[in-house]
């Protein structure tokens, strides 16, 4: 069991209107700069995968590549993908729905709130995705390498 100790109480000020003061979207810190993701507003484009869409959050641009997140869904019942990526993280939230995810001859059903971190280079295939399925996809860097 993993045991954390926080140093300050976690509060969020939901009171607070963002983007908030003085908008400067062109400042940058460190090379970083903040990103104001509204859902609503985004475009859904084709995804890598055949059969699914993306709405691209702005991170990979915010962190000059570092790292990218993305929602993802299916767009039509069925659909099945098989792919592997050549880049140090993946990582996918399940959002809302369900969707099977099969690696090495096993099959994980994964549901709202489950998550999966796949290695560099492994083949894995989602499939069966519900039609309310949404994923929030997390790379390292922010293009993912299919390999």
């Amino acid at each position: 069991m993993l045991t954390f100790k926080v140093q300050h109480d976690p509060i969020a000020d939901r009171s607070m209107a963002l983007p908030n003061g003085d908008l400067q979207p062109g400042r940058d810190f460190e090379g970083q700069q903040f990103v104001f993701h509204v859902a609503a507003n985004s475009a859904w484009k084709p995804w890598r995968v055949p059969g699914y869409e993306v709405q691209d959050t702005g991170i990979g641009t915010a962190t000059a590549g570092l790292a990218g997140v993305r929602v993802v869904r299916p767009v039509t019942e069925g659909v099945v993908t098989h792919q592997s990526h050549a880049s140090e993280f993946c990582f996918y939230f399940v959002l809302s729905g369900t969707v099977s995810l099969s690696a090495q001859g096993q099959t994980y059903r994964l549901a709202s709130d489950d998550s999966i971190t796949l290695p560099d280079g492994l083949p894995y295939t989602l499939n069966e995705p519900s039609l309310d399925l949404t994923l929030l996809e997390v790379t390292l860097p922010a293009e993912l390498h299919l390999s």
